[in-house]
C-alpha cells in the first residue's frame, strides 16, 4: 500500500471579484481536512487591494482552531493546518 502524502496543499485564487464568503468556506473546510491552503491574489486583485489587509480579513473570518501557521510572501498566502 502506498503511503498517502499528508501535505496536500490546496490553492484557491482571489482575483477581480475578491474575497467572497465562499472563500472563506473553502479555506475552512480545507484545513479541517488536514490541507495547506495556499491564497494566491491575481494581479487585478492586487490593483485595487491591500494584501495585508486581506490578509487579515481572511483570519478574522475564518476562526478556525486547525490554523498552525500563515506566510505571506509576494501575492501569495500560505496558511497551513495544524498537526496532531
Amino acid at each position: 500500500m502506498k503511503k498517502i502524502n499528508s501535505n496536500v496543499v490546496v490553492q484557491i485564487n482571489v482575483g477581480k471579484n475578491g474575497i467572497s464568503q465562499n472563500t472563506f468556506v473553502e479555506i475552512q473546510k480545507n484545513l479541517s481536512v488536514k490541507k495547506d491552503v495556499k491564497v494566491k491574489f491575481l494581479k487585478s486583485f492586487i490593483d485595487s487591494n491591500d494584501r495585508k489587509s486581506a490578509k487579515d480579513l481572511i483570519l478574522e473570518n475564518i476562526k478556525n482552531a486547525h490554523i498552525y501557521s500563515t506566510k505571506l510572501t509576494g501575492n501569495v498566502l500560505l496558511i497551513s493546518h495544524k498537526v496532531k
